[in-house]
């Protein structure tokens, strides 16, 4: 199936705006938000004592790190089964939301995703930059990006699909692969773009904004991080909902 980018928008901001949805959809994005700046915190917590005290201590982030990157995952999954959820049972239930992706196996394989993904566009990417660049480095610059926005596109639902069919990374991956084909994958780009644009632009009013009052820019912050934000998982979730509609 193919998907509308009209539709995404429509689709989105009306479930994101029903009675059954609003509430509960903004205080478990909300939840995320805390759970990413919470492991962040420790990141920094761990990396200070290695700074200041030597390297005996240099091992302590390392362990830190690998527990953090388990949490960071298991969070990622969560807020890419928000979305899903929404539009599939038209409602959010908090504590399933959550327990549903607290799953070791889940998170090994959403781990080697991120790998996978790491490999391609680091690896592969970046050997055609030095191999390019040897003869013209714009142009090695123009390919490393070009295979970047393809792996980029082409694998952008990996995330959905491991949690909803329960495969594994490189199965999730491949199919992700064979949706984005028959015109999918350049119509996701453009609406990647349009999310974009829009994005960019709202920050630019942000902007103008906190230059005539500082308390103003914060709330306007403040509304775009719960307002906004939340929608926009909706919205870039709905190409997804909508090809995989059965």
């Amino acid at each position: 199936m193919k998907f509308s980018i009209r539709k995404s928008f429509k689709d989105s901001w009306n479930l994101f705006f029903s009675k059954k949805m609003y509430g509960k959809y903004i205080l478990t994005s909300l939840l995320v938000v805390v759970g990413i700046y919470l492991m962040s915190g420790l990141v920094m917590v761990s990396i200070i004592p290695a700074v200041t005290m030597g390297s005996t201590w240099f091992a302590l982030p390392v362990a830190v790190g690998l527990i953090v990157l388990y949490f960071m995952v298991y969070v990622i999954l969560v807020s890419v089964n928000l979305p899903i959820r929404a539009y599939r049972k038209g409602k959010v239930d908090l504590k399933k939301t959550f327990s549903e992706m607290w799953s070791s196996k889940l998170i090994f394989k959403a781990i080697g995703m991120l790998l996978l993904v790491a490999i391609a566009i680091g690896g592969v990417g970046f050997a055609l930059l030095m191999l390019v660049s040897n003869i013209n480095p714009i142009l090695g610059g123009i390919i490393f990006g070009v295979w970047t926005a393809f792996v980029a596109i082409r694998w952008a639902f990996g995330f959905y699909i491991l949690i909803e069919e329960k495969i594994g990374a490189i199965d999730a991956l491949k199919k992700s692969h064979k949706l984005m084909k028959n015109n999918n994958g350049w119509k996701f780009l453009w609406f990647v773009i349009l999310i974009s644009v829009i994005s960019i632009l709202v920050q630019i009013v942000s902007s103008g904004f906190g230059l005539l009052s500082g308390m103003l820019a914060q709330a306007l912050v403040i509304i775009f991080g719960i307002f906004v934000a939340p929608w926009f998982s909706l919205l870039s979730a709905s190409p997804y909902i909508q090809i995989t509609k059965k």
